[in-house]
């Protein structure tokens, strides 16, 4: 057991070190960061050190939810400009209006003018 269990404590070092490499030439916020964490998070409970392996695990889930809210950004923002109303008052969100036989509905284009669709 002594022989599986050295090479782990051998390595611990090197992982502790190349986290503070990425952390300091990439910024603590960096994907490179959030899976040397994992690593090493996985290292730890290999060795069944569990309490040092969950606050690790934790920082690269934050990590990884910072990007994806990130990327996600301009989705909500394309999302805002697909957005669209029964009247140009905009007090009818998301829907459409009855012209006696026509629709119409109103949104806004890229430059936020204001475009009236109407069909018979």
């Amino acid at each position: 057991m002594e022989h599986t269990a050295r090479p782990s404590r051998l390595a611990e070092p090197l992982f502790v070190r190349a986290l503070d490499i990425e952390k300091k030439a990439l910024g603590p916020l960096h994907p490179d960061v959030a899976s040397s964490l994992n690593s090493l998070a996985r290292l730890y409970q290999a060795q069944g050190t569990y309490p040092k392996a969950e606050p690790l695990l934790s920082r690269a889930a934050d990590i990884r939810e910072l990007q994806l809210r990130s990327s996600l950004g301009p989705l909500s923002e394309s999302r805002k400009r697909a957005s669209y109303w029964a009247d140009p008052q905009q007090t009818q969100p998301d829907q459409v209006a009855d012209r006696g036989g026509s629709r119409a509905v109103y949104f806004a284009d890229p430059s936020g003018h204001w475009i009236e669709v109407l069909t018979r």
